[in-house]
């Protein structure tokens, strides 16, 4: 018996690496997808990269990076407000949770990606990069959500 419930864990925890690694795969796909349609950053048309300084070039980055997450807010704050005009709390908590399990990706993945530079100049500026192509990606899947909503 402690065998089969020992089976039966590994393959629960098989499931949810598996998942976990589908969606990763599928996100890392689109984003893929965004950079070659010409929406993603172009590193040559990046007004950041042509700066002088480390230090200028992360300052620029930061500030590009919260204009992102001020519009994502914003569509955020839409859907809410659409889904309270619906009245389905329930919904609501759904939203709300979607939003908090894909910030914690974001976060972790960004991380991740800074990471791989670890010890050096880049990683926060790959880490903050990162940061703002999930929320802008992020944006325009809310935004691509607000034809779903009765006008």
């Amino acid at each position: 018996m402690a065998t089969h419930l020992g089976i039966r864990v590994k393959l629960r925890n098989l499931k949810k690496y598996l998942v976990f690694s589908i969606l990763a795969f599928g996100f890392s796909t689109v984003h893929k997808c965004v950079a070659e349609s010409g929406s993603g950053n172009n590193w040559q048309q990046d007004e950041c990269l042509q700066l002088q300084t480390q230090r200028e070039v992360s300052d620029c980055e930061s500030a590009k990076t919260n204009k992102i997450e001020e519009k994502l807010t914003e569509a955020y704050q839409r859907i809410l407000k659409l889904i309270d005009e619906q009245h389905d709390p329930d919904l609501k908590k759904r939203m709300i949770n979607i939003e908090r399990d894909w910030i914690k990706y974001k976060e972790e993945s960004c991380h991740f990606e800074g990471q791989m530079y670890a010890g050096g100049s880049l990683a926060g500026q790959v880490e903050t990069q990162c940061l703002a192509r999930e929320a802008k990606f992020r944006t325009e899947s809310l935004n691509g959500l607000l034809g779903y909503f009765p006008h």
